[in-house]
């Protein structure tokens, strides 16, 4: 009886054992708390009259807006960790800090376009009679070059940067983890490349073409096949792209540019990047229209979490904002100015969480 009783309470105690160790790992009953949402701002300017920066918060959807002593007519860029604003004037690049919009540096370029910052905070790149990259922290010059470009972005590991050839249609590629910074072009067939967005993983490239009078396309180049895999041709054009930071959609407009251009769809579309199609085009007049204005979609901006679409609307100007929620799929919020008021130069927002 002794064996059996010293038997019983050893089975007792490996089965309460058990028991325990099996309730700590079952987590399927317990609530998840959900992750707190980060607010990142998205930034745009009124260059004209007295000049305006403005801080659209999407969590919240409000617009905060403050007088600056600066025209960036050329765009807005803000770095990659959200703490400088890159200012592209006509006559020179200013930095300010975010937060207290103190100079920090008026820098002797003229900048063709908004500028473009590394996601690593290291280096900025501008268009300005040629190319231009800089030190993000003492602004000296890191490498230069005459080529003609224009749009400039890095890659995802901030390892490359991508920029089109200016009024032509190559992709020009600047290897930033050689100290030599090797240059190498990539060659397309007839019209003018505007804008290069590599994916994350650089393995394909999105390009937005102009092809003639009220003619663009969107392509994917796939980089190992060397092989365009989709286009679409776009009338009357003249837009931008942009890409989730998670890599699983590209975003791209078609506004036009003039009054005498043929009507543009009041729409942007969203590509499925895994799968090489169309995902869906958001069209809805009635949001992006009023009674006495309509305001294509046309600048675009995705938050580092993959969780909004800041988009600026206009073709002559661009005057009205529009959020998308990326995870609904729904349009949100438009903030409208009554469709005049301003006149903004681009959208922008950080690239790093």
């Amino acid at each position: 009886m002794k064996n059996v009783s010293t038997k019983s309470a050893s089975l007792l105690l490996v089965a309460a054992i058990g028991l325990s160790l099996f309730l700590d790992g079952c987590e399927c009953d317990k609530p998840v708390e959900p992750k707190p949402l980060t607010d990142y701002p998205v930034y745009f300017c009124d260059p004209e009259g007295t000049p305006e920066l403005f801080v659209y918060h999407p969590l919240t959807q409000q617009v905060d807006s403050i007088e600056i002593p600066w025209r960036p007519r050329e765009g807005i860029t803000v770095s990659a960790d959200g703490k400088r604003l890159y200012l592209a004037q006509r006559a020179c690049l200013v930095v300010v800090d975010t937060d207290s919009l103190n100079l920090i540096a008026e820098l002797p370029y003229r900048p063709d376009d908004p500028v473009g910052v590394s996601p690593d905070n290291q280096l900025v790149a501008m268009a300005n009679n040629g190319l231009h990259i800089l030190n993000a922290e003492d602004h000296s010059v890191v490498f230069q070059d005459t080529t003609p470009v224009i749009h400039c972005v890095f890659s995802a590991d901030s390892k490359t940067l991508y920029c089109a050839g200016k009024g032509s249609n190559f992709v020009y590629k600047v290897d930033l983890s050689d100290a030599t910074y090797p240059v190498s072009r990539k060659e397309f067939g007839d019209g003018m490349i505007t804008y290069i967005v590599p994916s994350p993983d650089e393995c394909k490239w999105f390009l937005y073409w102009s092809l003639g009078t009220w003619t663009s396309a969107f392509e994917v180049y796939d980089v190992l096949n060397d092989s365009i895999i989709f286009r679409e041709g776009l009338t009357p054009g003249y837009g931008q792209i942009a890409i989730s930071p998670d890599g699983k959609y590209a975003f791209y407009t078609n506004p036009g540019r003039s009054a005498t251009d043929p009507p543009a769809p009041p729409a942007f579309t969203v590509f499925d990047i895994e799968s090489n199609a169309i995902d869906t085009v958001v069209s809805d007049i009635d949001f992006f229209s009023d009674s006495t204005w309509v305001a294509h979609p046309n600048w675009l901006a995705v938050t580092p979490d993959s969780r909004w679409l800041a988009i600026l609307g206009g073709s002559l100007a661009l005057r009205v904002l529009y959020l998308y929620d990326i995870q609904k799929g729904q349009l949100v919020h438009r903030e409208d100015w009554g469709g005049s008021g301003h006149v903004f130069s681009n959208v922008s927002v950080q690239n790093a969480k």
